[in-house]
């Protein structure tokens, strides 16, 4: 996937700034760009085992504002997290999150950025669908097992080695199963022509659905 000119400035500006040493590039993005080029990403997620300074982040983004020359900044705290809106013609979501989960794999750095494991993203999206059930956390999940050939179950390992929480494989095929009969809501989000779209949506809807079938006729 290949990165827009804002996506592209906020990577170059991390990677000349001190918040480079705290945060590392993790979410979609980053699954889409290092790892799977499955789909268009419109945001930024960075990510730091420590909190959140809000003076750090506010210099980096009004520098990022300039650099954009972006029209407006909208803010937003959840939790941990702080959430930036830029718009110099369309929006463009970065996000900061304070996230104190112990790393699986060694972050690579490339571009002077450091990047989050494939195990990582992985581990993340299974948390991420159980909390929220996005269709677009189901897509990288698919494409994750496809790339890695890995098992279910697999991932679901990686998630609680990193969460030390048991993720129940009957909870996340529910969750994910809600997530894939949402997939049309994010077609854009997918590769080639719209014929194309609705192929992957068919794919990977098929694939979750024979998945959940196989896990329930061995439980019975």
């Amino acid at each position: 996937m290949a990165l827009d000119k804002a996506q592209t400035a906020i990577i170059k500006l991390l990677a000349q700034s001190p918040l480079a040493k705290k945060f590392y590039w993790s979410g979609g993005t980053a699954l889409a760009e290092h790892f799977l080029n499955h789909r268009y990403s419109y945001d930024i997620d960075l990510f730091s085992d420590e909190p959140v300074r809000h003076e750090d982040v506010l210099i980096f983004v009004q520098d990022l504002k300039k650099k954009l020359k972006a029209t407006s900044i909208e803010q937003k705290r959840i939790h941990d997290r702080w959430e930036f809106f830029l718009k110099n013609g369309h929006e463009l979501r970065l996000e900061f999150v304070h996230y104190p989960f112990q790393a699986l794999k060694k972050r690579k750095k490339i571009d002077g950025v450091l990047v989050d494991s494939i195990e990582d993203l992985g581990a993340n999206k299974i948390a991420a669908v159980i909390e929220r059930h996005e269709p677009k956390d189901a897509v990288d999940i698919f494409y994750i097992l496809k790339k890695k050939k890995w098992k279910l179950s697999q991932l679901l390992g990686y998630a609680k080695k990193k969460f030390g929480i048991t993720f129940s494989e009957d909870i996340v095929l529910t969750e994910i199963l809600i997530a894939v009969s949402r997939l049309d809501r994010i077609k854009p989000m997918l590769f080639g022509s719209s014929e194309n779209q609705q192929k992957q949506i068919e794919e990977i809807q098929e694939f979750f659905k024979s998945m959940a079938a196989r896990h329930v006729r061995g439980s019975l």
